[in-house]
Protein backbone atom coordinates (compact mmCIF):
# COMPACT_ATOMS: atom_id res chain seq x y z
CA UNK A 1 0.00 0.00 0.00
CA UNK A 2 1.20 3.52 -0.79
CA UNK A 3 -0.62 6.59 0.45
CA UNK A 4 -0.02 10.34 0.20
CA UNK A 5 -1.54 12.72 2.75
CA UNK A 6 -1.32 16.42 3.50
CA UNK A 7 -2.13 17.12 7.17
CA UNK A 8 -2.42 20.46 8.97
CA UNK A 9 -2.20 20.77 12.76
CA UNK A 10 -1.26 23.25 15.52
CA UNK A 11 2.21 22.97 17.09
CA UNK A 12 2.14 21.83 20.74
CA UNK A 13 4.73 24.48 21.64
CA UNK A 14 3.97 27.72 19.79
CA UNK A 15 0.42 26.89 18.51
CA UNK A 16 1.34 27.94 14.94
CA UNK A 17 -0.24 26.02 12.07
CA UNK A 18 1.98 23.37 10.44
CA UNK A 19 1.22 21.51 7.21
CA UNK A 20 3.12 18.32 6.51
CA UNK A 21 3.03 16.16 3.36
CA UNK A 22 3.41 12.47 4.12
CA UNK A 23 4.04 9.51 1.85
CA UNK A 24 3.23 6.28 3.63
CA UNK A 25 4.45 2.92 2.36
CA UNK A 26 4.30 -0.50 3.85
CA UNK A 27 2.22 -3.48 4.72
CA UNK A 28 -1.35 -2.58 5.46
CA UNK A 29 -4.88 -2.68 4.31
CA UNK A 30 -5.70 -2.16 0.66
CA UNK A 31 -8.51 0.14 1.81
CA UNK A 32 -7.17 3.18 3.73
CA UNK A 33 -10.64 3.99 5.07
CA UNK A 34 -10.54 1.00 7.41
CA UNK A 35 -9.00 3.10 10.20
CA UNK A 36 -5.38 1.97 10.32
CA UNK A 37 -3.37 4.25 12.63
CA UNK A 38 0.13 5.65 12.06
CA UNK A 39 2.41 8.10 13.87
CA UNK A 40 5.18 10.45 12.79
CA UNK A 41 7.39 12.93 14.66
CA UNK A 42 7.36 16.41 13.12
CA UNK A 43 9.68 19.19 14.35
CA UNK A 44 8.19 22.68 14.37
CA UNK A 45 9.83 24.76 11.60
CA UNK A 46 9.31 28.10 13.35
CA UNK A 47 12.36 29.84 14.85
CA UNK A 48 12.59 29.84 18.65
CA UNK A 49 10.26 26.83 18.98
CA UNK A 50 11.63 23.59 17.47
CA UNK A 51 9.16 21.54 19.50
CA UNK A 52 8.95 17.98 18.16
CA UNK A 53 5.28 17.06 17.74
CA UNK A 54 4.08 13.47 17.66
CA UNK A 55 1.30 13.35 15.08
CA UNK A 56 -1.02 10.34 15.35
CA UNK A 57 -3.36 9.91 12.40
CA UNK A 58 -5.57 7.47 10.54
CA UNK A 59 -4.64 6.46 7.03
CA UNK A 60 -7.92 8.05 5.94
CA UNK A 61 -6.37 11.45 6.82
CA UNK A 62 -8.11 12.01 10.16
CA UNK A 63 -5.79 13.36 12.87
CA UNK A 64 -6.36 11.50 16.13
CA UNK A 65 -3.90 13.33 18.40
CA UNK A 66 -1.00 15.78 18.42
CA UNK A 67 1.24 15.75 21.47
CA UNK A 68 4.78 16.74 22.40
CA UNK A 69 7.27 14.00 21.57
CA UNK A 70 9.21 12.85 24.63
CA UNK A 71 12.19 10.51 24.41
CA UNK A 72 11.57 7.17 26.10
CA UNK A 73 14.96 7.37 27.81
CA UNK A 74 16.72 10.63 28.59
CA UNK A 75 20.03 11.25 26.87
CA UNK A 76 22.84 10.65 29.41
CA UNK A 77 25.11 13.55 30.28
CA UNK A 78 28.85 13.00 29.90
CA UNK A 79 30.88 12.49 33.05
CA UNK A 80 33.14 15.32 34.23
CA UNK A 81 35.92 13.00 35.38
Amino acid sequence: MELQLSLTFACCGCKNSITVDLKCKGVGSANPAEGAIAAVNVPCPYPDCWQVNQLIFETSGTIRNVRPFILARPVPEPSIN
